[in-house]
Formats: C-alpha cells, structure tokens, sequence
C-alpha cells in the first residue's frame, strides 16, 4: 500500500467509525470502547446485540406466559 492509499484508508476508517458510534446510542457505547477497527466495532455490536436480543426475548415470553397464568387464575 503506498502513502496515497494509506492516507485514504485511515481516512475511510476514521470516517466509518465516528459514524458508527453517531449511530449508536449511548448505553451500547461500551460495547466499542475497546475496538480499534470499524470492522471490529460492527463484530461488538452484533454478538452483543444478538445476546441483548435473546435476553429481551426471554423476558417477553416470561411475562407472555404469567400473563396466561393470570388469565387461568381469574377464570377460576
């Protein structure tokens, strides 16, 4: 890679990441902090967002399912 492209890649690099963490909200800033790369920050935030996503979907069903309980209990 010679100066010119090296000069362009940091300059890509640099714009990519500082879009990604415009994007992203503030709690999920800690997921990045250590990154050194955009191509990084997008690995963080997929397995935690996936990982978040399960946990969120677990809580649903749990509630969804003591909601049923509830129902069953009031029509006794």
């Amino acid at each position: 890679m010679n100066d010119k492209e090296s000069k362009a890649y940091i300059s890509a690099e640099t714009k990519a990441k500082s879009n990604i963490l415009q994007c992203i909200s503030d709690r999920h800033i800690e997921y990045v902090r250590d990154t050194q790369t955009s191509r990084e920050m997008f690995r963080c935030l997929g397995e935690n967002l996936r990982e978040e996503k399960y946990y969120i979907q677990e809580h649903i069903m749990k509630f969804y399912r003591l909601i049923c309980d509830l129902e069953v209990w009031e029509q006794r």
